[in-house]
């Protein structure tokens, strides 16, 4: 075992995950982690003026490179405010790793400034959402962190790192990256497919962001045309699924049950792709 401490923990895990830049707005739950970043650590800080901006630029970035982003935000009121944009990325599906400071573990019982249940803040629009609960842990909690988010369908995930253990130093091993397979529809359902696709007579094909993500636009509207089929966007797509001066394009689904049920029944077939 190798003897680290939890911000040895924190940037092992961020290198060798790919992470390039850490977008955050600082404070001080959070400074053993920018003390860090004063040495050579492979990392640069995008510096936010405000925790929303960074958890935005996090977002693009991601969506962008298709790549887990890393972003921090300073304890309650930091998560407060980049809540709004932490909703975004998760309708975006962007695979964001936020991390935040939590006040020192030997203070919470006091309720110190600041401090708050980070985890009941994030849950609800993030795929994992967790407080470290022992310093030799940040480095598998950072590893899940960042396999959780890349794992389809992506999605922001957040991590709350008590602040005295970021200078803990700890008998732990980090574990390595997980490769993610993502598998493959098995020959035989593709041709069952097809085959209904074919022989539909109002096809539809509902298209998420999931085929701009993938450089697969142009496979859609080859397969589109192909088989005759409408094709409606996901509600509150953020990308370009499908271009909108194509003649099959029909636009977005409703944002509303019933509008969606009726686009649905006049169809005889539908494909939800992406």
């Amino acid at each position: 075992m190798a003897h680290l401490s939890g911000r040895d923990q924190f940037f092992d895990v961020a290198r060798s995950e790919g992470a390039r830049y850490l977008f955050a707005n600082p404070g001080t739950t959070e400074l053993p982690i920018f003390d860090e970043l004063a040495d050579e650590t492979g990392i640069e800080l995008i510096l936010a003026l405000q925790e929303a901006t960074a958890v935005a630029a996090a977002d693009g970035y991601a969506q962008a490179t298709r790549r887990p982003a890393l972003v921090n935000l300073h304890i309650a009121p930091g998560v407060a405010n980049g809540l709004g944009n932490i909703f975004n990325a998760m309708w975006n599906r962007s695979p964001v790793v936020i991390t935040a400071g939590q006040q020192n573990t030997n203070q919470l019982i006091q309720e110190p400034m600041l401090a708050a249940d980070l985890v009941r803040m994030t849950e609800q629009f993030c795929k994992w959402s967790y407080e470290v609960e022992r310093p030799e842990d940040i480095g598998i909690a950072m590893r899940r962190a960042f396999k959780v988010a890349a794992s389809p369908p992506h999605g922001p995930v957040f991590l709350s790192i008590p602040w005295n253990y970021l200078d803990e130093q700890t008998d732990t091993d980090v574990p390595p990256p997980s490769s993610i397979d993502h598998g493959t529809v098995a020959v035989d359902g593709i041709e069952q497919a097809a085959r209904r696709l074919l022989d539909a007579k109002q096809p539809l094909i509902v298209a998420g962001d999931e085929v701009a993500r993938a450089g697969a636009v142009n496979d859609l509207v080859a397969l589109a045309e192909a088989v005759g089929a409408r094709v409606v966007g996901e509600v509150l797509h953020s990308r370009m699924v499908f271009p909108m001066d194509h003649p099959l394009w029909s636009g977005m689904l409703p944002p509303v049950n019933a509008g969606i049920r009726s686009v649905l029944e006049q169809a005889d077939v539908a494909l939800v792709v992406g």
